[in-house]
């Protein structure tokens, strides 16, 4: 691996492309802005699948996955 990665910066239609295939995703969730300063950071690195955000608009009957016993 070489320890000095390139970025490569996609061009407007290409960015738009993508933009369209997110927007089509109907399991995309993309916040608003009031959302998006909603959220909650947590820190650290996720365990075992789990967010590092709270989703201010998840309903509460939904319980967050199980932690993963390997990373406890």
């Amino acid at each position: 691996m070489s320890s000095n990665p390139k970025i490569i910066v996609p061009s407007d239609a290409e960015e738009a492309e993508i933009n369209r295939g997110i927007a089509a995703d109907p399991d995309t969730f993309v916040p608003s802005d009031e959302q998006f300063a909603q959220m909650m950071w947590h820190g650290g690195r996720p365990n075992g699948g789990h967010s590092l955000f709270t989703d201010p608009t998840a309903s509460d009957h939904e319980s967050p996955p199980p932690a993963n016993p390997k990373t406890l």
